[in-house]
Formats: structure tokens, sequence, C-alpha cells
């Protein structure tokens, strides 16, 4: 009766660390959850991922010339999201390979930017006799060309600005007689004619 006694908790031991320990590794694998998207607001691919596993997530994205551009080793679990910054790479067809204990899952994302275009605001007003003063201002700023032209229509100045952020200028006049006209061009887009 011993040796059977034995033998059964032998065999319920047995059957336990076969069924739990490997199975729950397996089945946090299997259960777990990915999901890949574009999120064209912010230039990114998002990872989007939910696992139960202490094991590292692997994530390995390939171009469409199946060359690796990037690799990552994941070691949070729970639900998590993880971007991945694409705006220095060209637009295309995206792998990744996601890897988790022995698991292995590929998804495909389009990565197309999208030109996001700001507004870009200008504004011109007098602030001495024959001075005026330009103020431009926008998120997302284009180089800027300013011209003035004088009371025949004729080009009197004209200069391209680049400045990273919102500036002002002031522009003396005061060798010009007469009426000028103003205007400002962000890159093809007309954002300023004025008259004085």
């Amino acid at each position: 009766m011993k040796r059977l006694v034995l033998t059964l908790a032998v065999v319920l031991v047995s059957t336990w660390a076969f069924a739990h320990p490997k199975n729950k590794k397996e089945n946090e694998a299997v259960n777990a959850q990915y999901t890949v998207y574009h999120d064209q607001s912010f230039g990114s691919v998002n990872l989007v991922y939910k696992t139960f596993s202490t094991r590292p997530v692997m994530v390995y994205i390939y171009d469409d010339q199946r060359r690796l551009v990037f690799t990552d080793r994941i070691k949070e679990s729970g639900v998590l999201i993880r971007p991945y910054n694409f705006k220095e790479l060209k637009p295309g067809k995206y792998t990744f390979k996601i890897v988790e204990n022995r698991r292995t899952i590929t998804s495909d994302v389009v990565y197309a930017p999208t030109a996001t275009v700001s507004a870009i605001k200008a504004n011109i007003g007098q602030c001495g006799e024959n001075k005026y003063k330009l103020s431009v201002i926008g998120d997302q700023m284009k180089p800027v060309n300013v011209r003035i032209y004088d009371r025949y229509n004729d080009l009197i100045f004209s200069e391209t600005i680049n400045e990273p952020a919102a500036f002002s200028k002031v522009y003396n006049l005061e060798k010009m007689n007469g009426a000028c006209r103003f205007e400002v061009m962000a890159g093809n887009e007309r954002i300023l004619e004025k008259k004085f």
C-alpha cells in the first residue's frame, strides 16, 4: 500500500509539474495579443501588446527589402504601447517580427508619412514713420520669403528667412517715398499681402 501511495504521489507531482509550469509559459505566449498600427499624427508606428509572460519579448523590424532596421527587447509585462519613430525612414511596407517564448508573430504595416500642414500666420503693421514690423508665427516653419514693392509695383527688396520658430523683424523704409506693398510667402503659399 505504501508503494502504491508513493507511486501515485510521484505520478501526481510529475503530472502537475508537466502540466503547469511548461504549459503556463506556453499559454502566456499563446494568450499574448499584439497590434501594430501607424499613428499618422505623430509619424510613429505603435506596437500595442498584452502579455503576462516574465520572459522578454523580442521585436525585429524589417524594411521591404527584408533588411533589419530596428531591434527591441521588451522586459515589461501587462498591457503596454510601444511607439517606434519612423520619421527618418522612407515610406513603404515594414514587417514586425515579434518573438516570445518560441512563438513568432509577424505583422506588416505600411508607413506613409503625411504632410502635416500647420497654419503659418503673418501680420505687419507700422511701428513708426516708414517703419514696418513683420511678425510670423506657426508651429511648422517653412522658409519665409519677404518681398517689398514700391508704388510702381517694382521689386525694391527681397529676402528669405529661415527661422525654426516664430520671429519678428522691423523694416526701415525711410529712404523710400510713397506707398509700398509687402508680400510674404511661406514655401509656395502666400500668407500675407498688404499695402501701405
